[in-house]
């Protein structure tokens, strides 16, 4: 199982329904006692402030404690299991207060800002969250936050995130146990599904009655397949995702214009050069060639690539470098490349699924 979960046998929330005080657990209740950025073995750890033990004693007959930590290097072989787990314990064992500890050991659904690990809590109690909260130092902060210069740049805004994927008061170290006031210096660096609007389409699909080419444009995660699956569900699809060599996708353009076939091109295509070796091949056969590009935007494009890999459980996310190539390789297609006609489409994507409405992160 990739999430490491267990709870101490000091219960002292015996509510019906629960009030979670919920914590990160690095840099937020503590810090390496040797002062390296990672720790260096089980004992290597600190409050991370006096008073967080008094502060957290405040909490224990109105809330139930728990840690959601991120803890990939368990899953990447990078961590040792046994330093972790014992870490969380001696510090927990140290407050002699009722903890629970859910760690995401992998880059899954578990994963901060993903809400799986609330999810496994929700499956035990009856969770208050209106009067729930989390801390977490994760916050998407920007360097010099709140006018202090040498205030560094947050690592991520994971925290931050998960807080707003849940619907729950978000702190950080410094506002919850140092009653510093609230920052505004803070960016989420990404996609905002909460903003999302579904974009109106004009466009009405007309089915030609004559074998033809279509050539799809548009980077990875911005709609293509799906769009093809919609209105091309009787043409035949070469796609180098499945094919994994242009070659081969040459050849079997040729195939089907031979057998008088109309077909899709389901690739990113984003210069005139990856389209026009397409192109010149039809153009022999005098076929019809129609050009879709999705009209969507970079940020939106992403998350819906981390969608499909977290959500339904892809082998393999398609990295960032990947993005970065094909807007910088991007050339607008233009009718003078060989099009019979060019079609721009905004993919309505369904964000009334729950599932897409929360922030989702590389990280």
């Amino acid at each position: 199982m990739s999430l490491l979960y267990f709870e101490s046998n000091i219960n002292n929330n015996n509510q019906t329904k629960v009030k979670i005080a919920g914590f990160d657990f690095d840099n937020t209740l503590v810090k390496t006692l040797s002062g390296k950025i990672f720790p260096i073995n089980e004992d290597d750890w600190e409050y991370l402030y006096p008073n967080i033990l008094d502060k957290l004693n405040t909490l224990k007959d109105n809330y139930c404690l728990v840690i959601f930590s991120n803890q990939n290097g368990v899953g990447l072989g990078k961590t040792d299991k046994n330093l972790v787990t014992n870490r969380f314990t001696k510090f927990i064992d140290s407050t002699k207060l009722g903890w629970h500890l859910c760690a995401a050991l992998n880059k899954d659904g578990y994963r901060k800002p993903n809400t799986m690990m609330w999810e496994f809590m929700e499956n035990k109690f009856d969770i208050d969250k209106e009067n729930s909260f989390y801390v977490g130092d994760a916050a998407g902060r920007i360097k010099g936050w709140s006018n202090n210069k040498k205030a560094k740049k947050d690592f991520s805004c994971s925290d931050r995130k998960f807080a707003l994927n849940l619907g729950i008061k978000f702190f950080t170290p410094e506002e919850f146990f140092l009653n510093q006031e609230p920052t505004q210096d803070y960016s989420l660096e990404s996609f905002d599904p909460r903003n999302y609007q579904i974009q109106s389409n004009i466009y009405q699909h007309k089915k030609s009655n004559y074998p033809e080419m279509v050539i799809m444009v548009g980077s990875q995660g911005s709609g293509k397949s799906s769009f093809v699956k919609k209105y091309f569900p009787d043409y035949e699809i070469i796609s180098m995702d499945k094919i994994k060599n242009k070659s081969k996708c040459l050849k079997l353009t040729q195939k089907y214009i031979q057998e008088n076939k109309s077909f899709v091109i389901d690739n990113t295509n984003p210069d005139s050069l990856s389209r026009k070796q397409y192109i010149d091949i039809a153009k022999k056969d005098k076929y019809y060639i129609r050009c879709f590009e999705m009209k969507t935007e970079r940020k939106l494009a992403e998350h819906m690539n981390i969608c499909r890999f977290k959500l339904k459980y892809r082998d393999n996310i398609i990295p960032k470098i990947a993005f970065n190539i094909y807007f910088k390789k991007y050339e607008k297609p233009e009718i003078e490349e060989g099009f019979d006609e060019i079609i721009y489409y905004n993919p309505e994507y369904n964000f009334n699924k729950s599932e897409l409405k929360v922030f989702m992160e590389y990280n």
